[in-house]
């Protein structure tokens, strides 16, 4: 009777679930094998299989610019609207020739002249582009209107601001498209997005994924953690086999969206003086490669310094300003916006560059401006009319106004 109570206990004993930590111990050595395994098999595969040599551009220099070929239409958002007192809920038509350059109603660009040479060629961020303004009063294109060459033809004239471009990204676009437009004079105004670059990151090269020089294919089509991780992996553990799998599949390429794109960058903190040497050692240099780049290829450069309501009584806008977190204060900020159109100022009068003074000439006020920089219909045409009496004046036998 034992001896069956014995065995009975032993065949209930083994039909009990095995222990959880136990499996899961298994499990993991099993991985751990297989990896092995597979990293043997990767090794193996380098030695004997000479992987390809991959010719996929993973690594290419950003093109901040629109879209060629649109037409379309473009309104304010909610939030635009909350923060502006002088913008209102319209629709702007929003047209680009092949190079994504801003084009205006009756912009000689689509006509039967658009192969003769480019006047003035505009460069900028979203102070230049106007994208809330109606397209005949938006200034580079209104320029054409007011003036006339020395032969009487009318101005061709050629819009390529980019919301969020600062002055590197304006020179890149020069390189790569606007002297291929031959234009006779190549005009940028910077200074607000420079500063908020250099004081959030400190260097050009240095960005959020939207504003990089720079950007790598296969980054930028990761979205997840989980994936950055499994590319990871596949990079330092199995690469051979990776490009063998891979042979005849394409590298997809695909851009990140980010709903704050400064979002890595808001705890920054920087003094007026460690912001003002970056500015010095950053912003001066690229505008002096943006001269001396427009004069190797025989075109004259022209600097103009940037219009803004940035006042210490402005509610508006400074409430609009401290609502995010900085690098500074808004008393600082103001200051070092000087700072970067004295900048400015400088190179002109260092490079011998003909400078448009437009932060001394625009009117500071919501008449003109709907926020702390943007235009609105009636500050771009003001900006239009100064444009085209400085050119006269400095170019006289160049340019003539319309009457």
């Amino acid at each position: 009777m034992a001896e069956t109570s014995s065995d009975t206990q032993n065949h209930v004993a083994s039909t009990e679930p095995p222990d959880g930590s136990l499996v899961l111990k298994r499990m993991l050595l099993s991985v751990v094998i297989f990896l092995v395994m597979l990293k043997g098999v990767d090794l193996l595969l380098g030695w004997t299989w000479q992987a390809p040599v991959s010719h996929t551009v993973t690594r290419s220099i950003i093109l901040r610019e629109n879209p060629p070929n649109q037409d379309t239409s473009m309104t304010a958002n909610d939030q635009q609207l909350r923060e502006a007192d002088s913008l209102a809920r319209k629709t702007c038509r929003f047209r680009t020739d092949k190079d994504g350059f801003i084009i205006g109603p009756l912009d000689v660009a689509s006509t039967s002249t658009a192969s003769r040479e480019v006047d003035l060629l505009f460069l900028g961020g979203s102070t230049t582009e106007c994208r809330y303004v109606d397209e005949e009063n938006r200034f580079p294109y209104r320029v054409s209107q007011l003036l006339q060459n020395a032969s009487g033809q009318n101005l061709r004239t050629l819009n390529g601001g980019v919301p969020g471009n600062h002055s590197m990204h304006s020179l890149l676009n020069c390189l790569s498209k606007g002297l291929a437009c031959k234009p006779r004079h190549v005009v940028l105004m910077h200074a607000v997005n420079d500063l908020g670059m250099l004081s959030r990151t400190g260097s050009y090269w240095e960005a959020p994924p939207g504003r990089r020089l720079i950007q790598e294919a296969a980054l930028e089509a990761e979205s997840g953690a989980v994936k950055r991780m499994a590319k990871l992996g596949k990079d330092l553990l199995f690469p051979n086999l990776w490009k063998f799998g891979r042979r005849g599949a394409p590298d997809p390429v695909d851009a990140g969206v980010e709903v704050d794109e400064w979002q890595a960058f808001r705890d920054v903190r920087r003094s007026p003086e460690e912001v003002e040497k970056i500015l010095r050692e950053h912003f001066k240099p690229s505008l002096v490669s943006f001269v001396q780049v427009a004069r190797a290829w025989k075109t004259e450069p022209i600097l103009m310094t940037q219009f803004n309501r940035l006042h210490e009584e402005d509610k508006l806008v400074g409430s609009a300003y401290e609502a995010r977190s900085q690098p500074m204060s808004y008393a600082d900020f103001r200051k070092l916006y000087q700072t970067a159109n004295e900048i400015v100022r400088e190179v002109a009068a260092e490079t011998q560059t003909l400078l448009i003074d437009l932060d001394k000439q625009v009117p500071g006020d919501s008449r003109h401006l709907y926020d702390a920089v943007h235009l609105n219909d009636e500050g771009s045409r003001a900006v239009a009319e100064i444009i085209g009496q400085e050119l006269v004046r400095l170019k006289p036998g160049e340019f003539r106004g319309v009457k």
